[in-house]
């Protein structure tokens, strides 16, 4: 587990009182103090917040070098060496030389964790996204992140979404490219085409499939006996058949509306409250 100087924190707070109280920032030095309670029990995020919020009514350089030291308790590397020197550069010659110090060892040894993607990606202009936070399109030909595995994504109108997984390794700068495919509207087209043409072209097959007995359909035996045909193929055969499937299907049809007025009937949800 990460140790932190916590006392270099609290000793912050005797000057930053003082340049917000000269500058009416009262606000600001209660947020800064909750942002030292919020960081002595740990907890980095609510701190990091405060400090922040802080920063931004009285912008005291203080405050830079708190809210790097909760940036780097979050493991968020870049950012937290990026405000250390901002807070050097914002502190000059009033940074102690043992403040200054420590500053750098720290700023060294999470340089020595991060490493830089430089990222290509097609078509130009799509958007790029790093563990799911959007990347200004100036960051794409040095992005700074912490050694290990990043999910970097690409989107844009028309392509079809990438993705993939890259593996950052400290102090190296690795190449990597995106292509997005455009989406194929003819294919689509095609498709929806195909579909039509062969939902229509069911239909010679309909028409062959209702003349189960071509040779009668066009008249081969117009004059067969009659009498002597089986049952099924007399007239008053299908007219008892077909007056007994009307019948049913009238008799299933209420059934089904009769089980219809359930409303919980075959109901796959649970309605009552958890």
């Amino acid at each position: 587990m990460q140790t932190f100087p916590t006392s270099l924190v609290l000793a912050g707070i005797v000057a930053f009182a003082g340049v917000a109280r000269a500058e009416d920032g009262s606000s600001s030095t209660g947020l800064f103090r909750r942002g030292v309670e919020a960081f002595s029990q740990e907890d980095y995020d609510t701190a990091l917040d405060l400090f922040e919020r802080s920063y931004a009514a009285n912008p005291a350089d203080v405050v830079l070098y708190n809210i790097g030291m909760c940036q780097r308790a979050l493991f968020r590397y870049v950012e937290s060496v990026d405000a250390f020197e901002r807070y050097l550069a914002a502190g000059g010659d009033d940074v102690p030389a043992e403040r200054r110090d420590e500053v750098l060892r720290l700023v060294g040894e999470m340089n020595a964790q991060v490493g830089t993607l430089r990222v290509s990606v097609a078509p130009a202009g799509a958007e790029v996204l790093i563990d799911g936070r959007a990347v200004m399109p100036e960051q794409l030909e040095r992005l700074r992140l912490r050694a290990g595995l990043h999910t970097l994504a690409a989107r844009a109108r028309g392509h079809v979404d990438a993705e993939r997984e890259v593996r950052v390794e400290p102090q190296v700068i690795t190449d990597v490219s995106l292509s997005l495919e455009p989406v194929d509207a003819s294919a689509d087209e095609t498709a929806a085409g195909g579909s039509d043409v062969g939902a229509a072209g069911t239909e010679p097959e309909d028409v062959g499939g209702a003349g189960t007995e071509p040779e009668e359909a066009v008249g081969v035996e117009p004059r067969a006996d009659t009498s002597r045909r089986g049952v099924h193929r007399q007239w008053w055969f299908w007219t008892v058949v077909g007056v007994a499937v009307v019948a049913t299907g009238l008799g299933l049809g209420l059934g089904l509306g009769l089980a219809g007025d359930d409303p919980l009937a075959g109901a796959d949800i649970e309605w009552r409250l958890p």
